[in-house]
Formats: C-alpha cells, sequence, structure tokens
C-alpha cells in the first residue's frame, strides 16, 4: 500500500500487486522507497519460482514451495500512475534461500542491495562461485543497478570470512549514490573487537559484525583517448575493468568496450579526472 500525505493529510495514492501474485508469497516481507518517491522496491520471500535473473517469466509454481523469493521494482510516471517495472530474482536461485529478504534502496532509486541471509555458497568477497553450497545459511547480498529502466546484477558479495549460519545480509543499508554498503551478519562467530580485527578467532558463537563494502560500480571518469577525443567509462565491481558507457564526441572507443585503469598513460591521459 503507497500512501502519500499533502498538508497534514494522509491517503492511500496506490495498492500494489507482483504481476505473478499467488498464495503466500509473502509481498511486502521488506519495502523501500526512492527519495523522490517514484520508485519502489518489496520482496515477496516466499516466492517459489526457480528462474534466475530479471524479468525471466513466471510460472505458475505455487505447488513447488521452494520459498526462493523474489523482488519487485515498481516505478511512478508522471502522472502518477504506478506500474510493475522489474521482476528481479537472484542468479542462483536456491530453495528456502529468502531472496530479498532484507532489502536497500540508494536515495536515487537506482541501486538495490538484496540480503539473502539464507543462501549457502561457502564463496568469500566479490563475484565468488555461486554454486558452492557448502556453508549453510551462510548468507549472500545481491546488488542490481538500474541504467535507464534496465535492471541488471552487477554483483554477488559474500563476507571476507564465510561460513556456514553467520546471515551475512540478515541486515543492510546503501547511501544515497549507492556507492557504499554496509552489511550485518548477525550469526558470525568472531571474538574480535573494535574495527578490522582477527576474523579468524571464531570462539565467540553467534557475536555478530558488521562489514563495509565501498563500491566503484557508479564511479564514472572521463578518459583522454588518442586524438583528444573523449569517453565517458564505467567500472565494474571488484573486476579492476572499465568499461565505455556513453561516448562523448566522435571518440574511436566502442560502447561496452574495456579500456584501461584512468591512471594508466598507455591509453588515457595522466591528466583524467572524475565527472
Amino acid at each position: 500500500y503507497v500512501f502519500s500525505r499533502e498538508g497534514s493529510i494522509w491517503s492511500q495514492s496506490a495498492y500494489l500487486k507482483a504481476s505473478n501474485a499467488e498464495r503466500a508469497d509473502s509481498l511486502g516481507t521488506a519495502v523501500a522507497i526512492s527519495d523522490d518517491g517514484n520508485t519502489l522496491v518489496a520482496s515477496a520471500l516466499d516466492e517459489d519460482g526457480e528462474m534466475t535473473g530479471v524479468n525471466t517469466t513466471p510460472v505458475d509454481d505455487r505447488l513447488n514451495d521452494t520459498s526462493a523469493g523474489a523482488v519487485y521494482v515498481f516505478v511512478r510516471d508522471g502522472d502518477g500512475n504506478w506500474f510493475q517495472q522489474a521482476y528481479l530474482k537472484a542468479s542462483n536461485t536456491g530453495k528456502d534461500d529468502w531472496f530479498g529478504s532484507r532489502l536497500a534502496l540508494s536515495g536515487d532509486g537506482n541501486t538495490i542491495a538484496l540480503g539473502t541471509q539464507l543462501e549457502d555458497s561457502a564463496a568469500q568477497g566479490i563475484n565468488g562461485d555461486q554454486h558452492d553450497d557448502s556453508a549453510q545459511e551462510a548468507g549472500t547480498v545481491y546488488f542490481f543497478t538500474r541504467s535507464g529502466s534496465t535492471w541488471t546484477q552487477q554483483a554477488y558479495i559474500k563476507g571476507s570470512n564465510t561460513a556456514a549460519y553467520d546471515e551475512f545480509g540478515s541486515s543492510i543499508s546503501l547511501n544515497k549514490d549507492g556507492t557504499l554498503l554496509a552489511v550485518g551478519a548477525l550469526g558470525e562467530d568472531s571474538a574480535a573487537t573494535g574495527i578490522n580485527g582477527s576474523q579468524d578467532d571464531e570462539s565467540a558463537l553467534e557475536a555478530g559484525a558488521v562489514l563495509g563494502i565501498l563500491s566503484v560500480l557508479n564511479r564514472r571518469y572521463a578518459v583522454c583517448v588518442p586524438e583528444g577525443k573523449w569517453g565517458v567509462v564505467i567500472q565494474s565491481i571488484g573486476s579492476g575493468t572499465h568499461h565505455v558507457e556513453k561516448l562523448l564526441y566522435n571518440s574511436r572507443l566502442q560502447i561496452g568496450s574495456e579500456i584501461c585503469s584512468p591512471s594508466e598513460t598507455s591509453i588515457c591521459c595522466s591528466s583524467s579526472e572524475s565527472v
């Protein structure tokens, strides 16, 4: 349910349902809305679809009873009408994962972090092996971004000391532009104290921890290329490579092509700057 206020008067402005709504999907387990009120994200932790990715075609899946989870993105147009923009699934959908049971939306509405604390991969760090299910309920966070009206999964994020029952992703928070992510792991067992202590001492059962992750995903650079032409590039999180997102003037670069780090002088100017 969406409510809006005019002065001191509140009124219901929208009633939102999933495009593939079924009994016991639990839509609305977690919700978030952008600063301008035009993008709304809602999770359905008991949704049973076994698809992966963005905007795959849902099927009648209630009898599967997988509780894999799904997340829906709704947007409001200039006339105040709401419609569903995206149906999000994990890249490694699994039974009883509860994808999106925790979520955070950046203030600008273009970045979503989805906590899935019952996911079982033993991977560590960014974009590790999603298919090693040897760490039950270790938890993970999926990172999605929007360009125009298109949503894509940009990163699969795990703790640096992944262990079973850590429930990494049990709480999450994003800053306004989606470049800083904080992730709670309520079941993490380290006895460390303070900041950046030893993660290997697991003598304090379920002490819990918070990890801060700095994203360079949305940092754009103006990069000088041969003949003084310019291109705008975007860096993929965790990959260390840059991809051309938009061309300015008549650059020789192609959209989507990989180029050097802005600090490398072999292709880029040493005077490259953030934009």
